[in-house]
Protein backbone atom coordinates (compact mmCIF):
# COMPACT_ATOMS: atom_id res chain seq x y z
CA UNK A 1 0.00 0.00 0.00
CA UNK A 2 2.55 2.58 0.78
CA UNK A 3 4.64 1.65 -2.26
CA UNK A 4 1.78 2.89 -4.60
CA UNK A 5 0.63 5.61 -2.30
CA UNK A 6 4.51 6.83 -2.86
CA UNK A 7 4.17 6.24 -6.73
CA UNK A 8 1.02 8.07 -6.70
CA UNK A 9 1.80 11.48 -4.83
CA UNK A 10 4.88 11.73 -7.48
CA UNK A 11 2.71 11.46 -9.92
CA UNK A 12 0.27 13.80 -8.70
CA UNK A 13 2.28 16.69 -8.64
CA UNK A 14 3.80 15.40 -11.86
CA UNK A 15 7.08 14.96 -10.21
CA UNK A 16 9.50 11.81 -10.87
CA UNK A 17 12.82 11.46 -10.59
CA UNK A 18 14.12 8.71 -13.17
CA UNK A 19 15.85 6.73 -10.55
CA UNK A 20 13.42 7.28 -7.08
CA UNK A 21 10.48 5.88 -9.56
CA UNK A 22 12.63 2.25 -10.69
CA UNK A 23 13.58 1.23 -7.02
CA UNK A 24 10.09 2.32 -5.88
CA UNK A 25 8.79 0.13 -9.13
CA UNK A 26 11.16 -2.40 -8.50
CA UNK A 27 10.36 -2.82 -5.01
CA UNK A 28 6.49 -2.96 -5.88
CA UNK A 29 7.21 -5.75 -8.56
CA UNK A 30 8.54 -7.54 -5.42
CA UNK A 31 5.97 -7.31 -3.62
CA UNK A 32 3.48 -7.26 -5.58
CA UNK A 33 1.07 -10.59 -4.42
CA UNK A 34 0.41 -8.63 -1.49
CA UNK A 35 -1.33 -5.40 -3.26
CA UNK A 36 -4.92 -5.32 -3.61
CA UNK A 37 -7.01 -4.22 -6.13
CA UNK A 38 -7.31 -0.56 -5.19
CA UNK A 39 -3.18 -0.17 -4.96
CA UNK A 40 -2.75 -2.22 -8.45
CA UNK A 41 -5.09 0.04 -9.58
CA UNK A 42 -3.39 3.20 -8.00
CA UNK A 43 0.74 1.84 -9.38
CA UNK A 44 -0.60 1.19 -12.69
CA UNK A 45 -2.25 5.23 -12.89
CA UNK A 46 0.35 6.57 -11.62
CA UNK A 47 2.81 4.99 -14.10
CA UNK A 48 0.88 5.96 -16.25
CA UNK A 49 0.65 9.30 -15.27
CA UNK A 50 4.19 9.63 -15.14
CA UNK A 51 4.61 8.17 -18.54
CA UNK A 52 6.70 4.92 -16.84
CA UNK A 53 6.81 2.01 -19.38
CA UNK A 54 8.06 -0.49 -17.09
CA UNK A 55 7.38 -3.19 -19.35
CA UNK A 56 7.55 -5.98 -16.31
CA UNK A 57 6.11 -3.99 -14.03
CA UNK A 58 2.95 -3.93 -16.11
CA UNK A 59 3.33 -7.60 -16.60
CA UNK A 60 3.27 -7.86 -12.78
CA UNK A 61 0.17 -5.75 -12.46
CA UNK A 62 -1.78 -7.55 -15.35
CA UNK A 63 -1.16 -10.76 -13.88
CA UNK A 64 -2.17 -9.87 -10.21
CA UNK A 65 -5.03 -8.05 -11.88
CA UNK A 66 -6.16 -11.12 -13.74
CA UNK A 67 -5.79 -13.27 -10.45
CA UNK A 68 -7.86 -10.88 -8.47
CA UNK A 69 -10.40 -9.18 -10.83
CA UNK A 70 -13.49 -10.63 -9.07
CA UNK A 71 -12.51 -8.39 -6.00
CA UNK A 72 -11.75 -5.33 -8.44
CA UNK A 73 -14.26 -2.16 -8.15
CA UNK A 74 -15.48 -0.53 -11.31
CA UNK A 75 -13.45 2.52 -10.25
CA UNK A 76 -10.06 -0.06 -10.05
CA UNK A 77 -10.98 -1.55 -13.64
CA UNK A 78 -11.16 1.94 -14.93
CA UNK A 79 -8.28 2.95 -13.61
CA UNK A 80 -6.66 0.35 -14.65
CA UNK A 81 -7.93 0.33 -18.34
CA UNK A 82 -6.88 4.00 -18.42
CA UNK A 83 -3.38 3.41 -17.78
CA UNK A 84 -2.66 0.55 -20.44
CA UNK A 85 -4.69 2.47 -22.64
CA UNK A 86 -1.64 5.69 -22.14
CA UNK A 87 0.85 3.41 -21.67
CA UNK A 88 -0.42 2.08 -25.19
CA UNK A 89 0.71 -1.99 -23.96
CA UNK A 90 -0.03 -5.06 -25.23
CA UNK A 91 -0.87 -6.35 -22.00
CA UNK A 92 -4.45 -7.90 -22.25
CA UNK A 93 -6.22 -7.26 -18.73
Amino acid sequence: QGLSNLVWAFATVGHAEGEFIDVVTSASIRKIDNFSPQHLSILAWALAKLQVHNSEALECISVQALQKLDRFTPQNITNLAWAFATLDTENQV
